[in-house]
């Protein structure tokens, strides 16, 4: 075989792998809400897939994103002075992850307190990790000292499980510890992630079909800014004071000095961490999940629903025009809406008092907010 013909066997082959590495990935296919990235990053797209449990219910794989809080009733655990457990099902999913957000909604009562814990595994080698604990609430939770948080394949960063390895199932448990009076576990939401950019499984065509809704005016959320803050926490308190806006939103207004007491982080030392910011909100009466969005049809739903949306994102100079900051390695707002072209209404904390109601570029929000993981706090309703 000579060589020319050796050289144009090579290209066809090249083109094959290229066109069989990137297939799936086109912005009209895939699993709703965030299976599939919107916008071209091809060094590291988002595959997000978000699944909930309510009570004693079985995993549920959703689709879309719940507008409205289940009344299914929850799973009561009464250590009554000694520690009690609660083991999840197993999420199995097919498309594996390498990063976990797990949030819950629990009811505790004074002087009771709980730890969450997490394990992953491979279902076709049947391994599994440690339990590795992710988080705690209340007066009386388990001690931290001795508590793993990594293994040799993955590690929890704070909120969020991380790894460079990927896996296909998942567990939780809580163990509860207080007094006589029960806690109960009335939802737990994961968002399973893989940015890794490694091949997936071909994507369900039937399901990456936009939701047909109209592009919501800005919500009318009240604005408070963290400028008013103690200034020794100032330029900390960008969760909480997010948190107190959408609170008031729902009839709950709390003083966001309030609010970042109850949402402090002892065991870390900050106000910013995403799975105690939602407890915390049901703390204050308002139920809710952290999920991740990967395109604005899911986010633009939500809006329309009256659902306004707590993003976190991270910018570099000159990422996001207009924001009160030149640059941020971690900063949470509140999406309210959208203008006519799209471009994303929100209100900002670290505004001052009276101008934190901007609008910031949709393609400049893809970059900071979607392409670094699209964590969002989605609080719903208060239940009657």
């Amino acid at each position: 075989m000579n060589l020319p013909l050796l050289f144009l066997i090579g290209l066809l082959l090249a083109a094959a792998l290229v066109q069989c590495a990137t297939s799936g990935l086109g912005a009209g296919e895939g699993p709703a809400p965030d299976a599939e990235p919107c916008g071209a990053e091809p060094e590291k797209p988002w595959v997000h897939q978000f699944a909930l449990r309510e009570g004693a219910e079985d995993w549920r794989r959703l689709a879309h994103l719940p507008l409205e809080a289940g009344p299914a009733p929850g799973v009561v655990l009464a250590p009554g002075g000694a520690a009690a457990c609660h083991e999840s099902p197993v999420l199995a999913v097919a498309r594996a992850f390498n990063e976990a957000l797990l949030s819950w909604n629990v009811d505790v009562p004074p002087g009771s307190g709980f730890v969450v814990e997490m394990r992953v595994g491979r279902a076709r080698t049947s391994m599994w990790s440690p339990w590795l604990r992710i988080g705690s609430w209340g007066s009386a939770p388990l001690p931290a000292e001795g508590a793993v948080t990594s293994f040799a394949g993955g590690r929890v960063d704070i909120d969020v499980f991380r790894s460079d390895e990927r896996y296909d199932r998942l567990q939780y448990r809580v163990t509860a510890q207080g007094g006589p009076r029960p806690i109960v576990i009335c939802r737990v939401a994961c968002c399973l992630s893989d940015g890794s950019g490694l091949p997936q499984l071909p994507p369900d065509r039937a399901s990456r079909a936009a939701p047909d809704v109209p592009r919501a005016p800005r919500l009318d959320v009240p604005f408070f800014s963290q400028t008013d803050a103690d200034p020794a926490i100032r330029r900390r308190v960008c969760s909480p004071v997010s948190v107190a806006m959408v609170l008031a939103y729902y009839g709950k207004e709390t003083a966001p000095a309030q609010v970042a007491e109850r949402l402090f982080d002892a065991e870390h030392g900050i106000y910013g961490n995403w799975a105690r910011a939602v407890q915390g909100a049901y703390a204050f009466g308002v139920p809710g999940f952290l999920a991740r969005f990967s395109c604005w049809d899911e986010a633009e739903r939500l809006i329309a629903a009256g659902r306004p949306l707590i993003i976190t994102i991270a910018a570099q100079k000159g990422q996001l025009s207009g924001a009160p900051y030149e640059s941020t390695n971690g900063h949470l707002l509140v999406v309210t809406g959208f203008d006519a072209a799209g471009n994303v209404a929100v209100n900002d904390s670290a505004a001052d008092a009276g101008a934190g109601r901007l609008v910031y570029s949709r393609e400049q929000m893809e970059q900071v907010w979607m392409r670094r993981g699209g964590t969002a706090y989605v609080l719903l309703p208060p239940r009657p």
